[in-house]
């Protein structure tokens, strides 16, 4: 931090794949199947999220979710985690500012998505995806969604 001490934000077990919100005031991470932002300046979490019994928030890693560039709405894929589900991930916008949800669509059956990431202008967002059963299997497929923000 700004004076050059650690600040303790949270323990786990498991890795929380946080990333940085666009003006590095906050930290998203993932805790449980809940999404939580942490304050650096107010030294507080709140959860933003938090998937319906059965479903999981899609890895967090690096790449995997996106907050939007002015920093208003995050990005993340959700899945149902059931051992019988052939439901392919949900993609949800989230408002931060008031914690509406909008499920944006669905990945492409097969294709497990691994990043999102938003336009520089906050217009579109990029998705990358590799199928698990073709023989495009060897090669990541990307697709460009726009028009999807409200007017």
């Amino acid at each position: 931090v700004s004076n050059g001490f650690k600040k303790y934000i949270v323990v786990s077990t498991i890795n929380l794949e946080a990333t940085w919100s666009p003006n590095g005031e906050s930290l998203m991470f993932r805790e449980g199947s809940g999404l939580k932002i942490f304050s650096l300046k107010e030294n507080t979490s709140r959860t933003v999220y938090q998937a319906p019994d059965g479903k999981t928030i899609c890895g967090m890693g690096m790449y995997a979710n996106s907050w939007s560039p002015n920093g208003s709405r995050f990005i993340i894929t959700e899945k149902d985690t059931s051992a019988t589900s052939t439901s392919p991930q949900k993609l949800i916008m989230i408002n931060l500012s008031n914690l509406s949800t909008k499920v944006l669509g669905e990945a492409p059956e097969g294709y497990p998505l691994s990043e999102l990431r938003w336009s520089p202008d906050g217009s579109k967002v990029i998705a990358t995806g590799k199928s698990i059963s073709s023989s495009s299997a060897l090669y990541y497929e990307y697709w460009v969604m726009e028009n999807f923000l409200p007017k």
